[in-house]
């Protein structure tokens, strides 16, 4: 085991996945379901028999299957059912150790699919659970931990715009219902679209229901080349109908709706499908956001990244990228603050020696930078301020 520098970033989700707009940043999360103010009337307050009748450990098994909004409407009910959803531990701890992550949940209208109990799973399990490292990230389609580089490139964790999982994969607007959809929130502009709000779901859930509705990849494909022939057609008639005069109004050509696994943009719209979820210790009862080298962030800003980002790298840089360095890897790897001294011992940066104090400035401009007060980590895996 070996000592050296670390540090927690300060803000994941607002500076990379651009998923807190200042109206949803601002606002307390017990605000999001909060109930509206009791009257105490004279007499006694009428207990509801759920309440009364049911032991408590019963209930708490019935509040394990409903999702947070539902358990935010049986706060509302009277102050003995919010007596019991406040002391009700799952809840308590979520709100109070995730409130960022109930604050997405809620904007991006993803909330009501899950149960409370598959966010509280994630919530005491550190792992990705696509490559076994610390994944400081929560995939929201599917309620998934996972890891800063799985969150980006994992083919199995991506999210497209609605319009385009229907017309590619032959799904209803029906159908697609079955499936979580998030909402976007960011304020952002996108790429070539302006400020235009999106609906999004799983790329994978997707194109399972399409394979069960139609049989085959080779089966959707057609039927979309299908639909796009008959879209060029249906234009065509109408251009013909404007230049013989049975037609008056102007014509526009409608577009075609990309492929989700090809468009130029599918790497971007994986930003608004995750946010930063810490991993809550419930051995120990310490929370853990995630925790970073400092000698692998100081080579990688300092010494390698501007270059990169001046000569490689798109408008979208860290979303873009196929095939990464590995001091690129190394730079998004988080860590549990106790697994670090094992990842001193063998890190080639920290052999270096850098004086961190020595920066060139930010190479990166916001979001790509990261902030965060360095710390020293022992050999045995404890931690103080550097001064």
């Amino acid at each position: 085991m070996s000592s050296g520098t670390a540090y927690r970033w300060d803000h994941p989700g607002m500076d990379f996945l651009h998923l807190y707009p200042t109206t949803h940043k601002s606002r307390p999360v017990v605000n999001l379901y909060k109930a509206p103010p009791i009257k105490r009337m004279s007499g006694k307050l009428l207990v509801p028999s759920l309440a009364s009748q049911l032991p408590l450990e019963l209930i708490h098994q019935i509040f394990l299957e409903l999702d947070v909004p539902s358990l935010g409407q049986v706060r509302r009910v009277n102050l003995a059912t919010r007596h019991l959803v406040e002391s009700f531990p799952v809840y308590q701890l979520l709100r109070q150790h995730a409130p960022d992550a109930l604050r997405v949940m809620h904007a991006t209208k993803c909330a009501s699919f899950f149960p409370i109990h598959w966010l509280f799973t994630e919530f005491c399990q550190p792992w990705c659970r696509s490559c076994g490292e610390f994944g400081p990230y929560l995939y929201l389609p599917t309620v998934t931990r996972l890891c800063f580089q799985c969150c980006l490139f994992s083919p199995d964790y991506r999210v497209a715009p609605v319009r385009q999982v229907m017309f590619h994969f032959g799904i209803s607007r029906h159908q697609i219902k079955s499936l979580p959809v998030i909402h976007n929130i960011s304020e952002e502009e996108f790429p070539g679209e302006g400020t235009q709000r999106h609906k999004f779901v799983d790329v994978a859930q997707a194109q399972k229901l399409g394979l069960r509705k139609h049989g085959s990849l080779e089966t959707m494909k057609q039927l979309a080349k299908e639909r796009s022939t008959a879209a060029d057609d249906a234009y065509r008639q109408r251009r013909g109908d404007l230049r013989q005069g049975r037609r008056t109004k102007p014509v526009r050509r409608r577009g075609i709706p990309p492929h989700p696994a090809h468009n130029g943009d599918a790497d971007f719209w994986r930003h608004c499908g995750a946010t930063a979820f810490p991993y809550w210790d419930c051995e120990t009862q310490t929370l853990e956001p995630g925790t970073y080298c400092r000698a692998c962030t100081y080579h990688w800003e300092e010494k390698v990244a501007e270059d990169k980002f001046s000569l490689k790298w798109p408008i979208f840089p860290a979303a873009s990228w196929k095939k990464q360095p590995s001091v690129k890897v190394a730079y998004d790897r988080a860590f549990r603050a106790t697994d670090l001294p094992g990842h001193f011992l063998h890190c080639r940066q920290v052999r270096k020696r850098y004086d961190f104090s020595k920066r060139q400035g930010p190479p990166l401009d916001w979001p790509w930078q990261r902030s965060g007060e360095d710390f020293l980590v022992s050999a045995t895996g404890q931690f103080q301020l550097k001064k």
